[in-house]
C-alpha cells in the first residue's frame, strides 16, 4: 500500500478499518464488491461496482418514513411484517408569549387533518420540545433581545426546519434582523386563522419534502449485541449529527456470550445513546445461517425502513455468525444503493476497506456507546491491536486511544 494516500487530505481511501491518521480517528469500510462470493445463498447474484445510485430516488423521496408493525405467524421470520401507514402529520411548534393571540391560531388546527400544532409560551420548554422530536415548522414572535440569536441556533442545528415569524413589530431594524436570521416567512399581527394556515402549511410541507429527499435512512446490522457498537458506532453518531434516521438490527440476543437480559438491556441503552431504534431478530447465537431465515428477517427490516445506507459485517471474519450475516445482508440489501462492511474484533488482516469516515468529532460518542455494553474490554483490545499492526504497516507513529 502506498503511504502517500494519507498525505492527500482524504479519508475515503487507504488501508484498513478503524485507523489513526494525522487527520484523526476514522471508521473504515469495505465498499461494494465486484462479485459476491459464490456461497449457497449467493450463487447467481452478481453486483457490479456501478450499482445504480439513482435507483428509485424519487420513490424513496416521496415515501413516508413511518410504518406500523404486525406480528407474524409462528412459522414466519422472527421479526415483523410491515404495513404502509398514512403520511405523517406535519409537525408545527408555536412559541408565542402572548397566550391570548396564540389561542385563535391553536383553535384553527384543532380540525386540521394534515398537521399537528403544539404550543408553548416558555423558551426553555420550547427548547426541550425541539430536542424531543423532529419539527417541520417553528412559528415565533421574537420580541425580546436574544430571540433572533436563539432562532439562528435552532435553524443551524436543524437543517430541514422552516421558520415563520408572526409579529407586531415592523421597524426597519427588526426586518433587517429577520432577513439576516434567514426566516422562511413573515406575517404581521393581527393574523386571522385562515391567513396563518395559508402561510404555515406550505412552509411545513416544504420542510417535510426536503427532509424526506435529503435525510439518509441508515440500517446497521449486527449478529450480536455490541457488534454494531464496536464496528461503526462512530459513523452512526456522525449520521445522527447530520439529522439522519438510525435503525439497528441485532439478529441474536447474545446468549452464547452472557445473560440475554443483561445484554438486551445494554444494547437498548447503547441504541438510546446513539438516538437509534433497535430491533432484535431472535436467531440462535452461534448458529446463524446465511439462508432464507436470516435473509427474510433482514428483508423485513429493509422493507420497514427503506434504508439509503446499510452497514453490516465483513466477509473477512473468523466468527461464523458474522460471515453468515454478511452473506445474508448482501442478498437482502441487493436493492439498497449503499452497502458497507465494517470491521469487528474478529476480522482478519484480509479486511482491506476502500472507504473511510472521519469520526474525530464523534469518537467520544463511540466510546460512550461501547461503555454501555460488556464489550468494553474487547473493544479496548481491538483498538490497541488494530492500531499496533497499522503502525507497522504504514511505518509511522500513531496514537493509541485510551
Amino acid at each position: 500500500m502506498d503511504p502517500r494516500v494519507f498525505l492527500r487530505g482524504k479519508l475515503d481511501v487507504g488501508m484498513t478499518g478503524q485507523v489513526d491518521t494525522r487527520f484523526g480517528r476514522a471508521d473504515g469500510f469495505v465498499g461494494r464488491l465486484a462479485r459476491l462470493p459464490a456461497t449457497r445463498a449467493l450463487a447467481g447474484w452478481d453486483v457490479g461496482p456501478g450499482q445504480d445510485h439513482r435507483r428509485d430516488r424519487q420513490g424513496l423521496a416521496r415515501r413516508s418514513s413511518r410504518s406500523t408493525l404486525k406480528p407474524l405467524a409462528s412459522d414466519a421470520p422472527r421479526l415483523a411484517a410491515v404495513e404502509e401507514a398514512p403520511d405523517e402529520l406535519l409537525q408545527i411548534l408555536l412559541l408565542d408569549r402572548d397566550e391570548a393571540e396564540a389561542f385563535a391560531l391553536r383553535r384553527a388546527f384543532e380540525t386540521c387533518r394534515t398537521a399537528r400544532l403544539a404550543y408553548t409560551a416558555d423558551v426553555e420548554t420550547a427548547a426541550r420540545m425541539l430536542a424531543s422530536q423532529h419539527w417541520d415548522l417553528v412559528v415565533t414572535d421574537p420580541a425580546l433581545p436574544g430571540d433572533f440569536e436563539r432562532l439562528k441556533r435552532v435553524k443551524a442545528s436543524r437543517r430541514w426546519l422552516t421558520t415563520l415569524v408572526v409579529t407586531h413589530n415592523q421597524s426597519p431594524k427588526f426586518m433587517r434582523e429577520a432577513v439576516e436570521c434567514g426566516i422562511d416567512g413573515l406575517l404581521s399581527k393581527p393574523v386571522t386563522a385562515a391567513e396563518f394556515m395559508e402561510q404555515a402549511l406550505p412552509l411545513a410541507e416544504e420542510a417535510r419534502d426536503r427532509r424526506q429527499q435529503q435525510q439518509k435512512r441508515v440500517l446497521a446490522i449486527g449478529a450480536h449485541p455490541d457488534d454494531v457498537e464496536i464496528g461503526c458506532a462512530g459513523t452512526l453518531a456522525k449520521h445522527r449529527a447530520c439529522g439522519d434516521m438510525l435503525h439497528i438490527l441485532t439478529l441474536t440476543r447474545g446468549a452464547a456470550g452472557g445473560d440475554v437480559n443483561v445484554r438486551t438491556a445494554e444494547a437498548q441503552r447503547a441504541a438510546a445513546l446513539l438516538g437509534a431504534k433497535l430491533a432484535f431478530g431472535n436467531l440462535r447465537d452461534a448458529h446463524i445461517t446465511e439462508g432464507v431465515e436470516t435473509i427474510e428477517i433482514i428483508q423485513a427490516a429493509i422493507r420497514e425502513l427503506r434504508p439509503t445506507h446499510v452497514y453490516t459485517h465483513c466477509l473477512e471474519d473468523t466468527h461464523q455468525d458474522h460471515r453468515a450475516v454478511h452473506a445474508a445482508s448482501l442478498v437482502a440489501a441487493r436493492d439498497v444503493p449503499n452497502v458497507y462492511c465494517y470491521q469487528s474484533p474478529s476480522s482478519t488482516v484480509e479486511f482491506r476497506p476502500n472507504r473511510f469516515v472521519d469520526i474525530t468529532d464523534c469518537m467520544k460518542a463511540k466510546l460512550q456507546t461501547i461503555a454501555r455494553t460488556k464489550a468494553r474490554s474487547t473493544a479496548w483490545r481491538h483498538f490497541r491491536t488494530t492500531s499496533s499492526w497499522r503502525r507497522r504497516a504504514i511505518g509511522v507513529a500513531m496514537p493509541v486511544i485510551c
